[in-house]
């Protein structure tokens, strides 16, 4: 079974490298930046020979632990990265999840990430090497069975996790919940570590964190090494006997709840269970008007309240200049930044609808099918989006800066900001007219952009916050053109807010003028082009959009 898993991983991994260029690019891109990584990880490891025993053991231990947890969060982070591993393909197949685990297991290092995991794995006997004829080789053995034993833990913790969160996430709720959970925990993250470094917390005494590190699942495999270099063979055995009943646990726990799943996809047919609403029923939004435009935005509405990947998208533009309020008020950043958040939402929530025909995904074939024109499609995503954003982003460069001219009264006179009620205004009005002309300019582009050539975006069902393969290149592409063409677009209305700041503050009325009239121009005209485009190249996007899934 475990040959019949591996032959077949290979096999998909050859087709999806076949079926798209892309692919192909960003493998060997991919690869090669990989690979300097890994050989400068590795070269740094062999260096680690001649520092002292234990600055090595402390390096290894901590950097195999943050492996282990890596490989442990980021699959759930990503799920659905890897659809070639997902075990409920197996569930209409004669097998036993025991059998199947192994398979998966060694499957999951078929790869350029597990391939250079293990080389790092292994690489982390070298810095035993060199340490004296008698040790130095039972301690480099001993480092590279620990490597493995390390490898092989972090992928089986990853792939469990991963199993259970695929029971846990069954329903959508629960999927968008985790999404919102995700992305606040990644904003509070900033002011937590800013708040620790700002007030000088330290580690009182390193070698004992290690060797607290070195008793923890996480650390134990990685310690053997150095144990055996130190004459310590009886706690070295002792740890690598943990080290494999970790081990042997993970793969336990992997088999039980892998079995359950596959029983239960077994059992269901596939299908999800019945969500009670009608069928077509998703919920009533705002009463919009009638018309084939407001009949799109409808639908986008809906995804904008249900989709974990639109969800993600508009948590990013309000939750970013949040954690950048945070940042300031904590000290690690400056408060006139505060300034800048209506900015921010703006850049963030503008360039949302980039690739807004892939997050569709093969349904844009009913837009076609019903014969819905480009400019109508363009025109309900632009609606849609600007229904909400517009208010919020103004709502967002107002509060900051309310919060900025609250900091700046209270630190007193002297410091860098607006001096006295016109500056403050000035300042103000520009802060909302970058915002707006930011929002605008980045729905302009994107309205065009997202007609000429989606790229992979993850399905509906997929972790929001993952990346399906061959999407690096082209994703970074496209989000370099649409960051480009929205900083050229809103750059009239930036620098006469910026005038307004610096020279005279009736430019802020004019920056104001600027980011309205024109941005509305600039949504118009992009929606025009865009929808020509859709008009002339809708069969092109259908297969696009079909061939990256």
């Amino acid at each position: 079974m475990v040959a019949v898993v591996l032959r077949l991983r290979l096999a998909l991994w050859a087709a999806s490298l076949r079926r798209d260029r892309w692919r192909v690019v960003v493998l060997v891109l991919g690869g090669l930046y990989g690979l300097g990584v890994t050989a400068g990880v590795v070269v740094g490891l062999a260096a680690l020979a001649a520092a002292p025993a234990d600055v090595a053991r402390g390096v290894v231990v901590v950097g195999g632990a943050v492996l282990v947890l890596a490989w442990t969060v980021v699959p759930v982070v990503a799920f659905g990265v890897d659809p070639s591993l997902d075990p409920a393909r197996f569930a209409t197949l004669p097998v036993e999840p025991r059998r199947l685990v192994v398979g998966l297991l060694l499957a999951a290092l078929v790869g350029v990430p597990g391939v250079l995991t293990l080389v790092v794995g292994l690489g982390s006997a070298l810095p035993w090497a060199g340490r004296g004829a008698a040790a130095g080789l039972p301690a480099v053995a001993a480092g590279l069975l620990g490597g493995v034993l390390g490898v092989l833990t972090a992928v089986a913790a990853g792939r469990l996790l991963t199993a259970a969160a695929a029971v846990v996430l069954a329903r959508r709720r629960a999927q968008e919940a985790v999404a919102v959970l995700v992305v606040l925990s990644l904003v509070a993250a900033g002011p937590a570590l800013a708040a620790v470094t700002a007030r000088g917390v330290t580690v009182p005494r390193p070698g004992a964190l290690v060797d607290v590190l070195a008793w923890t699942p996480p650390g134990l495999a990685w310690a053997v090494g150095a144990d055996v270099a130190a004459g310590a063979a009886g706690t070295a055995a002792l740890r690598l006997g943990l080290a494999a009943a970790v081990l042997a646990l993970l793969l336990v726990g992997w088999t039980a709840v892998l079995g359950r799943r596959l029983a239960g996809r077994a059992g269901a047919g596939g299908a999800e269970a019945p969500s009670g609403r009608a069928p077509g029923r998703h919920g009533r939004g705002p009463h919009l008007p009638d018309g084939a435009r407001w009949a799109v935005a409808a639908r986008c509405l809906r995804y904008w309240r249900r989709d974990p990947r639109y969800l993600v998208a508009a948590a990013g533009g309000l939750l970013l200049p949040l954690g950048l309020g945070a940042l300031a008020v904590a000290g690690a950043l400056p408060v006139p930044l505060l300034w800048t958040a209506g900015a921010l939402a703006g850049l963030v929530l503008g360039t949302a609808l980039h690739n807004d025909v892939a997050l569709d995904g093969p349904a844009f074939w009913s837009h076609l099918a019903v014969g819905v024109r480009g400019v109508d499609d363009r025109a309900g995503r632009v609606l849609a989006q600007l229904l909400w954003a517009l208010p919020t982003t103004a709502a967002v460069a107002l509060g900051g800066a309310a919060a900025a001219v609250a900091a700046g009264r209270a630190a007193g006179a002297g410091g860098p900001g607006p001096d006295g009620p016109v500056a403050e205004a000035a300042w103000a009005a520009g802060s909302l007219a970058s915002a707006v002309a930011l929002l605008l300019a980045g729905t302009a582009v994107s309205s065009v952009l997202s007609a000429v050539r989606p790229y992979p975006a993850q399905a509906a069902d997929e972790s929001p916050f993952g990346s399906p393969s061959g999407a690096a290149l082209p994703g970074a592409l496209a989000q370099s053109l649409v960051l480009l063409g929205t900083g050229v677009l809103a750059l009239p209305a930036l620098v006469a807010a910026l005038l307004g700041v610096v020279w005279q503050p009736a430019a802020a009325v004019v920056a104001l003028a600027l980011a309205l009239g024109g941005g509305a121009v600039q949504v118009v005209a992009g929606v025009r082009a865009g929808g020509a485009l859709v008009d002339r190249r809708g069969p092109e996007l259908l297969a696009a959009v079909r061939r990256d899934r």
